[in-house]
């Protein structure tokens, strides 16, 4: 019989009823939307000094955005999957340095954890799924979770010489995505409701475009079995990668509702973005590595990059985790990728134009020149045109962020021509999301060696790129 950690008489608090209707999902969202609307509205016109106004306005943004975290948080499900892509994006990339401290203490727990699930829900649920109650499947199971997140949370575990990691999904979650997924409209209003709490920010995009994408993204991860088929890929792609890990999965543990993988023990991403320089730039150089290597060499990419799926080891290695959300590619689309980023790292304005016209970007061609849209597009490409190796900056990931999609700027002209096609969706977020995390992290990394080497075929820039090239070779021989 398994040994099970208690340090409380009750492992887990009963949580909030999870609701599963389409129209009792709606609800609390609806009510927020016109909360916040109306709060903003009370805070712009009530009279008083300037600084009356800057008090009442910093406590406007914080009490939404605790309740905005508190909202999604119990009702876990699509729309905190979503809620988690929004507080990404909020905390990483587009808050005023002001709000940093507002948005970043009430939004980080999504980003992390949210509120438990009871024990008995996950032993109900690990032996409808394996047949046994956890302290029978496995020699030690703690019933305190180490991580919860939007759809399921991760126990510890021990069978035999294996130390596990348990993710536990959550029950009736498949009822309340369903719910969300079949409401396209309320989850575009989650993300305008989150645009909208952003100070002073003004966005061109189409919602609903966005939430199509992430039901398709989003109704993946619902199938553990699904996920686990997707870590054994990376798993096997990356296997004795020299700074890149992936935990291997236990199949014979694992179901469409319970996944079982090797435990790994790391810092997390705050920790992380207090340790040494050295080791930042070591570890923003593995993640980079690891998504230009994952989607021009393998056509597949980790589509979900917000900083809760990252551990990071004191070698200067990276654990990637979470591959629920996983986008696949075909040889053309990759090809249109690789001409983009080409044209780019060459400053080739005419071929970057044809290039965007062709992928969609560009329904007119002839509303922007190929002179203005270089000209926009260098503050995305300073990682590859600025001096080297380039330190990226919060400041920076923020400025492009807003060059790109606020409407109002002094490139208005440019953004309010530019599309961004369904399929090139997760690709931008996985570059906002790319670009935040080493942006905070204040990487210093080779980018335009690192580009040369995927692009042109160049030799190794740095020692984890020699290291990389020589266990491709090793793996080539095999």
């Amino acid at each position: 019989m398994a040994e099970i950690d208690a340090e409380g008489t009750t492992p887990g608090e009963p949580g909030p009823d999870l609701r599963t209707g389409r129209v009792s999902r709606s609800i609390p969202l609806v009510s927020m939307g016109a909360r916040t609307g109306f709060a903003r509205a009370g805070v712009a016109l009530t009279p008083g000094s300037r600084e009356a106004r800057e008090r009442r306005t910093r406590r406007y943004h914080e009490k939404t955005a605790e309740r905005y975290a508190a909202l999604l948080g119990d009702m876990k499900g699509a729309l905190m999957k979503a809620g988690q892509i929004l507080s990404f994006v909020h905390v990483a990339s587009l808050v005023p340095d002001e709000y940093q401290d507002v948005y970043g203490a009430a939004l980080e727990a999504l980003q992390a954890d949210a509120p438990p699930m009871p024990y008995a829900a996950v032993a109900d649920i690990i032996e409808a799924e394996l047949g046994a109650p956890p302290e029978k499947v496995f020699d030690r199971f703690s019933p305190f979770p180490i991580a919860a997140a939007s759809i399921g949370q991760v126990h510890a575990a021990r069978l035999g010489d294996r130390e596990l990691a348990v993710k536990v999904q959550y029950p009736g979650v498949a009822e309340a995505i369903r719910a969300d997924l079949d409401n396209t409209e309320l989850l575009a209003s989650l993300m305008r409701t989150g645009a909208r709490m952003l100070p002073g920010f003004s966005t061109k995009v189409d919602f609903r475009v966005v939430a199509e994408e992430v039901r398709e993204r989003i109704g993946e991860e619902l199938d553990y079995e699904n996920e686990a088929a997707y870590q054994q890929e990376f798993a096997a792609i990356y296997d004795g990668h020299p700074f890149i890990r992936i935990p291997a999965v236990s199949p014979d543990l694992s179901t469409s509702r319970v996944l079982t993988m090797e435990m790994v023990d790391g810092r997390r991403f705050k920790a992380a973005c207090e340790s040494p320089q050295e080791l930042r730039d070591q570890w923003g150089e593995a993640i980079l590595r690891f998504v230009y290597g994952s989607i021009h060499r393998h056509r597949l990419f980790n589509a979900d990059p917000h900083p809760g799926n990252y551990l990071f080891h004191e070698d200067g290695t990276v654990t990637f985790l979470d591959f629920g959300c996983v986008k696949r590619y075909t040889e053309e689309q990759e090809r249109l990728f690789r001409l983009g980023s080409t044209a780019i790292l060459h400053g080739d304005a005419a071929a970057l134009h044809a290039h965007l016209v062709e992928l969609g970007s560009l329904p007119d061609p002839n509303a922007v020149t190929p002179e203005r849209l270089w000209e926009w597009y260098q503050g995305a490409a300073e990682p590859l045109l600025g001096e080297q190796p380039y330190q990226y900056t919060r400041e920076w990931a923020s400025a492009e962020v807003q060059r790109q999609f606020d409407p109002f700027n002094e490139w208005k002209d440019v953004s309010r021509n530019f599309a961004i096609p369904k399929d090139v969706l997760f690709l931008s977020r996985i570059f906002v999301g790319l670009n935040s995390v080493l942006g905070i992290l204040e990487a210093t990394c080779p980018s335009r060696g690192i580009a040369r080497e995927i692009y042109d075929g160049a030799p190794p820039c740095s020692e984890m790129g020699r290291a990389e090239a020589e266990w491709r070779a090793s793996t080539a021989a095999v």
